[in-house]
């Protein structure tokens, strides 16, 4: 992912959203090894989400939920990678003027691409894929545009 200013990431949400945002520091993130930037409110009950989309780049605020605390292990719907149930969060999305919320499970970091590179370890095995790590970073950008289509496309009915 190419390095964004703080006016491009402010720009990519929505003017509502534009007031909530806290945002990270931008000097320590490692633009090279993104395919989307994520990070989590101090508060730890928003997850912000920044995609360049094929047209333009787009940012959305997610809800983290809490949840009860449970046992076992999870996997992120966006790169597929194996938590301890911990390690996974539900993440909703309120589409604006309407009664609709979507969701989905992803990694409670919002750090996809760095488990995908194995920078960052969740300590519980890979699965065993045959696909190389360009595939897999593929799939979860396409799994990631899915999710931001989705929205989009509930917005503009």
């Amino acid at each position: 992912m190419k390095p964004l200013t703080r006016e491009e990431i402010l720009l990519s949400f929505s003017k509502k959203e534009r007031k909530e945002i806290k945002f990270p520091d931008l000097e320590s993130i490692d633009w090279d090894n993104l395919d989307f930037l994520g990070w989590i409110h101090p508060s730890g009950h928003l997850g912000y989400v920044v995609y360049e989309l094929p047209t333009r780049l787009r940012g959305i605020i997610l809800e983290r939920n809490s949840g009860i605390a449970s046992t076992g292990i999870r996997m992120c719907s966006w790169c597929l990678t194996l938590h301890f149930s911990s390690g996974v969060k539900l993440f909703t999305y309120k589409i604006p003027n309407s009664n609709i919320t979507i969701g989905d499970y992803i990694c409670a970091d919002l750090q996809c691409s760095l488990y995908l590179r194995g920078i960052k370890k969740t300590g519980i095995s890979p699965m065993q894929e045959t696909l190389s790590i360009e595939e897999k970073i593929e799939r979860c950008r396409r799994n990631i545009e899915k999710f931001f289509l989705f929205i989009d496309e509930k917005i503009n009915k």
